[in-house]
């Protein structure tokens, strides 16, 4: 991974947390009463619900695209390069598959939201691993 991907990185991740602070501290300090309070939380939750699931939808069609790829490229690999390629397959695999039980399950309504970020993490870095091998 380069470096100005790892910055943009954490630009990303400082904005999204700078912006749910941001409006953290304007729903608790707004004139509202309660009720409307909660409701505007929901919302606010409801929509960062959405945002994950989309990005776990992205992570997993990205993911099944470069396990097909990275499955046809392993059987071309020497033993050395493959047993690592076929770790971060493995993975990938898994991560893959997890994701599809997590999107199933927030379709349901049978999932949370710590399910979802620990799906969305691990479904990143097993693309992360498997572009490191077969992504050129």
């Amino acid at each position: 991974m380069s470096k100005d991907s790892d910055k943009g990185k954490k630009i990303a991740i400082g904005a999204a947390v700078g912006a749910a602070a941001g409006f953290v501290a304007g729903i608790l300090l707004a004139p509202k009463s309660g009720k409307e309070t909660r409701a505007d939380l929901k919302n606010g939750a409801t929509k960062a619900a959405k945002a994950a699931h989309k990005q776990l939808n992205a992570a997993h069609a990205e993911l099944s695209r470069l396990v097909e790829k990275a499955e046809a490229q392993a059987a071309k690999m020497g033993s050395a390069a493959k047993q690592g390629a076929t770790e971060a397959l493995s993975n990938a695999k898994k991560a893959r598959d997890h994701a599809a039980a997590v999107i199933a399950a927030v379709k349901s309504g049978n999932s949370n939201d710590e399910d979802l970020d620990m799906a969305v993490k691990n479904a990143q870095h097993a693309l992360d691993s498997l572009k490191k091998y077969f992504s050129k």
